[in-house]
């Protein structure tokens, strides 16, 4: 075994946070796409009281472009409420893993 040197962030200091540990990866790390389409579905539910199948939702995990392929009366109340629905997508994923535009 070699040695490698040590910084003062990678030092020991005792007991650590559970929560502490897994912050590192929430801030750097994007959620797979199939998180992302099942966590917008759900605050669609909660939000409009509509149930969205997770089939008529499409989701592009490097430009953060959200799509919904149904028509109708659902799709414009979703666009009407983009701001409050993208709000409460980045509060339940992290600012990296949230969408950025719903279409």
């Amino acid at each position: 075994m070699y040695n490698r040197r040590r910084n003062k962030e990678e030092k020991h200091t005792g007991t650590v946070q559970i929560g502490s540990l897994f912050e590192k990866y929430k801030q750097r790390l994007r959620p797979p796409q199939g998180i992302v389409i099942s966590a917008f579905c759900t605050i669609v539910s909660l939000e409009l009281g509509v149930v969205l199948a997770p089939a008529m939702v499409r989701y592009n995990v490097h430009s953060r472009l959200l799509s919904i392929t149904t028509s109708g009366p659902y799709k414009t109340e979703i666009l009407i409420r983009r701001r409050r629905i993208l709000a409460l997508c980045r509060e339940t994923l992290g600012e990296l893993g949230a969408p950025e535009q719903i279409v």
